[in-house]
This record gives C-alpha cells, sequence and structure tokens, in this order.
C-alpha cells in the first residue's frame, strides 16, 4: 500500500515539472512577440489629423536601411533616447530632440518623435523641428512630418515649415511641399525652383497671415493681365481654388480676392471664348461669395445656354448657384431643369444644386420628373443627387416614380406643413 501511495506521489511530480517546464518555455517564445507587437502599437502613426487628414506610415519591423554612421550608440543607448521614461526625461531643448531623431531606427518611430514635437508650443516645436527635420533619415518620414504640421494649417510657422521641405535634398520631398505651397502661394513652383527661392525670400519670415492675405491679391492681378495659354498655364498652377488655409488663419481670402477685382476677371471670362476659363471661373464662383446681385447678373443667364459648351456652362452655373441661402435661385433653376428634362447629365447637375440650396419645397417637383420620364438620368440623377439628400431616402434603382408618390403620400404629414401641403404636380410624358 505504501509503495503504491508512493508510485502516485511521484508520479504527480513529475507531472508538476513538466508542467513548469512547459509553461516557462511558451513564455520564453512568447515574449520576443509581445515585445514586437508593444513596439509596432507605440510607434504605429495616429489615424487621424485635424481637417481629416491622416499620417500615412508604414511599419518599419527590420533594420535601418541607413548607415548609422560613427560613433552611433549603442542597441541599449538609443534604446533610452529613444524612449526616456516617465515625463521628467522629455528633451530640454532642440540638442535634446536632435539626439532622440538620430537614434530612430525606422519611420514609425521618427514620426512618434514628430508628433511630440508638433504637441509643443508653435515657436519651440519650430526651434526644435529646425534642428531635427535635416537629421530625419527617411524621406518618407520627412514627407509625412510636413503633412503633419501643414494639415493644421493654422500653424504659425507654416511657411518656413515647408522651407525646410522645399530645400530638401530628396525631391520627392520638394514635390510634397511645393504641393503644399500651392495653396499657400497660389503658384506652382515645382518646375520652378529659382522663382520659389525668390518667393522665399520675400515671406518666409512673414506672419501666415500675411503671407496669405498678399498672395492672395497678387493672384488677383497677375489673373487680370493672362490671356490665352499663359491664362490656362496660370490657372492650372492654383487648380482648384481652396481658401481654407485662410480660414484657419483669420483671413477672409474671399473678400481679398473680391476686392483685388477677381471677380470683374472671372467676367471676362464667362464673356469671353476660352471654355476652360470659363468652366474654371464658375467653379471658383462658389467659393468666392460674390453675393445674389452678381449671381443674377452674370450666372443665372448661363442657365440658358446654348451650343456646343452648354451643358458644360449650365454645370458651372449650378454649381456656382447651389449653396445654402441662395433661396432665390430654386425657381429659375427648376424651370431651367424642366426643359433640359431629357438633356441626361445635365440634370446631375441642376438636383445637386437644389439639394444644396436645401429648400424641401423642391421634393413633389423631382419625384414629379422622375415620374414623367423614368430614365436612368432621372431615376439616378434625380434620385441620387436631388431626393437622397432632401429626403434622407438612400437610394436604389428600384426607386422610380410609383416607389417616390407612395413615399410622399404616406410621409408628407411628417415634414413642416408649408412642404407637406404641397402636391406632386403633372409635367405630362
Amino acid at each position: 500500500m505504501q509503495r503504491r501511495a508512493r508510485l502516485v506521489l511521484a508520479t504527480v511530480l513529475l507531472g508538476l515539472v513538466a508542467l513548469l517546464g512547459w509553461r516557462l518555455a511558451a513564455s520564453r517564445q512568447r515574449a520576443p512577440r509581445e515585445l514586437r507587437q508593444t513596439q509596432a502599437e507605440v510607434g504605429e502613426p495616429s489615424a487621424a489629423l485635424s481637417e481629416g487628414g491622416r499620417v500615412d506610415a508604414p511599419r518599419d519591423s527590420g533594420a535601418p536601411s541607413h548607415d548609422a554612421g560613427p560613433g552611433a550608440p549603442p542597441d541599449a543607448a538609443r534604446r533610452e533616447v529613444l524612449a526616456p521614461a516617465g515625463e521628467e526625461a522629455r528633451p530640454a531643448g532642440p540638442q535634446d530632440w536632435l539626439a532622440r531623431v538620430r537614434a530612430a531606427e525606422s519611420v514609425a518611430q521618427a514620426l512618434a518623435i514628430a508628433r511630440e514635437i508638433a504637441a509643443l508650443e508653435p515657436d519651440e516645436a519650430w526651434g526644435a523641428l529646425r534642428a531635427v527635420f535635416p537629421a530625419v533619415a527617411f524621406s518618407k518620414a520627412r514627407q509625412q512630418i510636413l503633412k503633419l504640421f501643414v494639415l493644421r494649417a493654422d500653424h504659425p510657422h507654416t511657411v518656413r515649415i515647408l522651407h525646410l521641405g522645399a530645400t530638401d535634398p530628396d525631391p520627392a520631398v520638394q514635390g510634397w511641399a511645393f504641393e503644399y505651397l500651392r495653396k499657400v502661394a497660389l503658384r506652382d513652383f515645382s518646375g520652378d525652383h529659382s522663382a520659389y527661392l525668390e518667393w522665399s525670400a520675400r515671406f518666409t519670415d512673414l506672419p501666415l497671415a500675411e503671407v496669405l492675405r498678399e498672395n492672395a491679391r497678387e493672384l488677383a492681378l497677375r489673373l487680370s493681365a493672362l490671356h490665352g495659354g499663359e491664362l490656362l498655364a496660370a490657372l492650372e498652377a492654383v487648380r482648384d481654388l481652396d481658401l481654407r488655409p485662410g480660414q484657419a488663419a483669420g483671413v477672409d481670402l474671399a473678400a481679398v480676392l473680391r476686392e483685388a477685382g477677381l471677380l470683374v476677371t472671372v467676367d471676362a471670362w464667362l464673356a469671353g471664348d476660352e471654355p476652360e476659363a470659363r468652366r474654371i471661373g464658375l467653379r471658383w464662383l462658389a467659393e468666392l461669395d460674390p453675393g445674389e446681385g452678381y449671381l443674377r447678373r452674370s450666372v443665372l443667364p448661363l442657365l440658358q445656354a446654348q451650343g456646343q459648351d452648354a451643358a458644360s456652362l449650365k454645370a458651372g452655373a449650378c454649381h456656382a448657384l447651389g449653396r445654402p441661402g441662395n433661396d432665390w435661385a430654386v425657381d429659375p433653376l427648376l424651370d431651367a431643369m424642366k426643359a433640359d428634362l431629357r438633356e441626361g447629365p445635365v440634370l446631375f447637375g441642376y438636383a445637386r444644386a437644389l439639394a444644396e440650396i436645401g429648400d424641401a419645397r423642391v421634393v413633389p417637383t423631382l419625384i414629379a420628373m422622375i415620374e414623367a420620364e423614368g430614365t436612368y438620368d432621372t431615376v439616378y440623377g434625380v434620385g441620387y443627387f436631388g431626393l437622397t439628400p432632401l429626403t434622407g431616402v438612400a437610394y436604389h434603382e428600384s426607386h422610380d416614380g410609383a416607389f417616390w408618390r407612395a413615399w410622399w403620400q404616406e410621409n408628407r404629414r411628417r415634414l413642416p406643413p408649408e412642404v407637406g401641403a404641397l402636391d406632386i404636380p403633372d409635367l405630362g410624358k
């Protein structure tokens, strides 16, 4: 009996020893994986920036592709420089940030340090970034650092930060800087570096608001003197007129451009014979906010355009007219839309403009248009671009006139009285 008990006890002890050995081995295998996962999570760039931007950086699991050079700290020291423990270890000045950037072994690590710099007060951040930017060993990281700072749009040192990129030795980094500078200078320097250097000598050290104002004025004056190919090249350099940098810096760039005479220039384009200038001018009017008087005089007549460019002019006019508050334009848009009911994609522009204005009283008439035609251009064009944003009903290809009539009868009572009291008009076939 005692012999059997000793045998059972020995078996249990052997099992415990084996179990402990297996757990120890498993923990040794798991620890490096957990460490790598933690490092990857810490190094992953933030998914969102102000203005909806995003810093994109690939995970870098390998060794750095650059040569660390003589005098580089050993691995343990590099890790300590990269990840100081606690708030007390935060770098105190540009040289401390520089040491950490030089120790960065991946794009993700360099960006993580840049995000810390971006969180500093603007003057302190600029002092640190000026010291570390040339030392960032990865061109992709330098590109994303520009994006990290510039997408804030209101950083007082934006022009100086972009100058770091514009004078970077890597053409790819220069390209990113020039693309961002396009929104500040309203010019394209990517093909003329000497022109950029002249511009930089004038503007790099000025306050951002002053830079934006002066370049908007110069754009209006420059465009007023150009014609033909030179005008088209200048318009291509600006592309879409993006005035958001001015909003962030407290500058009403639309007002600056209007005061500098840009509306007079756009008028000349609309009356001219250059289709591309007319198209761009109409698109810019939506940003310039010219007011009801100008739109009635210069844009509303284009809804009656005839000839080869009629569809393009009508689409541009719809884009300029389709803004919240332009309720006065609803009836002219509806009348023009009825006249063009069989003109195909031009209906999309009308429907989008009416939806942007946001007057729900147009809903019964839009339903009548789908009922009257029942074509793809009405079911999709009027339904998707007009009725979906005005009613909240998701578009589906089966939403024909019968569907919308049934929807109207069922839902009109829950709409505002001045809308629900309306009947679907008979537009005929």
